[in-house]
């Protein structure tokens, strides 16, 4: 089995399936409805993008570009742990914080520069093509796994921070694959004529 960067789209969809049922059920956000609906079409896009007719995806984007028009999209007001709780983990962590965020850039690398040597039984490990991203993603759930280790947290705790981050970014965070969308579209248009 070769990893193709569409895991990596699945995974990314059902934490924006997470997040989405995370602002749905969350009665104090004065939004939740369109907000939480904005998520979920979002992770329907990465979760059966390749499945839906293109003008379907159009639609949905156009659903999404409204939702965030006019102003459906906002945050709620974060449930952080406490100042006590975040500074004391702070305190005992010291540098070692950095450790998740430079593991991600290292297995990265690692995976881009190796992938080739990854072959078992003629077939390769990951899909040449999409390394660097598909090695980006590996890089992220490895530093997960050692974030969630060294803060003695769950993943559930990350999916909420994610949740918290999301909120921040509001609509923002969906913008780049939104100016990808619009360039594809423009490139599939041009290559017909």
């Amino acid at each position: 089995m070769t990893l193709t960067i569409n895991y990596l789209f699945y995974l990314v969809g059902i934490v924006l399936v997470v997040v989405a049922g995370i602002i749905l059920t969350d009665k104090s956000h004065p939004l939740r409805l369109t907000a939480g609906g904005f998520w979920l079409i979002y992770a329907l896009i990465f979760l059966i993008g390749d499945w839906i007719p293109v003008p379907i995806i159009g639609v949905l984007a156009v659903a999404m570009a409204l939702i965030a028009d006019f102003d459906g999209v906002t945050g709620a007001k974060p449930k952080m742990l406490s100042e006590q709780t975040r500074r004391q983990s702070a305190k005992r962590l010291g540098n070692g914080l950095f450790v998740p965020a430079l593991t991600i850039p290292i297995v990265t690398v690692i995976l881009t520069l190796g992938a080739k040597y990854l072959v078992f039984g003629g077939v390769p490990l990951i899909e040449l093509k999409s390394v660097t991203l598909t090695g980006f993603g590996f890089g992220c759930v490895i530093a997960l796994a050692i974030a969630c280790m060294m803060t003695r947290d769950t993943v559930g705790q990350s999916m909420r921070e994610t949740r918290r981050l999301i909120d921040a970014l509001s609509w923002a965070a969906a913008l780049p694959q939104m100016l990808g969308m619009l360039g594809l579209g423009a490139w599939a248009r041009r290559s017909r004529m």
